[in-house]
């Protein structure tokens, strides 16, 4: 319910007041959605469903930007049809849309993704066709958790130390093709100096790439410090 309206697990507001956009409706899913993202035109939603407005539907599904609709011919498969029998999904934590595609990425460094006969960490699908780009593997060599678009590149953030063979230190950034900017990457491993990390959230905009982490200070107790730390927006480099 959003007010004394019923909504099916999501809504959208205005973003003047707050109020419920009433034009935008989407159908009713048979779980729950903990996720979306917009490409501009069109909303993508994550979540725990099989059945989305009386169609098979498996976790992920793509709504008209404007009436909510259902669009039925975006349509990835991205487990095993005994998941999908079953209603397991594959725990996504994560989905990003980024120009030309839509970025998914698991829960859960022991989660995978099955893009036909191989699995993902990140996988990306077509956001018009919902093809899946079986092609692009940038093969985190664990868990991506937090993901963020902005001016056509992709930064993403996790428990990985490397991407496609090459060290890096949680942060990660692709260009608009789809390609690792080790520039970036390589930077970013000043991460390595940190003790006791555990990430937290990413966010990219003019101002440069926050990202918040947890760090873990020896002592009896241990304490728990909260930091955030700003990287350029273009290659990475410390800001102040």
């Amino acid at each position: 319910m959003v007010g004394n309206t019923p909504r099916p697990g999501f809504a959208r507001l205005n973003v003047a007041d707050g109020s419920l956009d009433s034009g935008f409706q989407p159908p009713v899913v048979d779980g729950f959605v903990n996720y979306f993202a917009s490409d501009g035109a069109d909303v993508f939603i994550m979540g725990g469903f099989r059945n989305i407005g009386g169609n098979a539907r498996f976790c992920v599904a793509k709504l008209n930007g404007v009436s909510g609709a259902y669009i039925p011919q975006w349509a990835p498969v991205l487990n095993n049809p005994s998941n999908q029998a079953s209603g397991n999904c594959p725990g996504f934590q994560r989905i990003e849309a980024n120009g030309e595609f839509v970025y998914l990425a698991p829960a859960s460094n022991l989660i995978t993704l099955t893009v036909g006969t191989n699995t993902r960490r990140l996988a990306r699908v077509n956001a018009t066709t919902g093809q899946i780009d079986g092609q692009w593997d940038p093969n985190p060599n664990s868990g991506v958790a937090r993901m963020q678009a902005f001016n056509d590149a992709l930064y993403v953030y996790g428990q990985f130390t490397a991407i496609s063979g090459n060290s890096t230190q949680n942060v990660a950034r692709f260009d608009s093709s789809g390609s690792a900017d080790f520039g970036f990457v390589n930077r970013s491993n000043e991460f390595n100096s940190v003790s006791g990390f555990s990430y937290g959230n990413i966010s990219a905009g003019p101002g440069g790439v926050f990202v918040t982490y947890t760090q873990t200070v020896s002592g009896s107790p241990s304490v728990f410090q909260k930091r955030v730390r700003r990287l350029s927006i273009s290659n990475g480099s410390r800001r102040q």
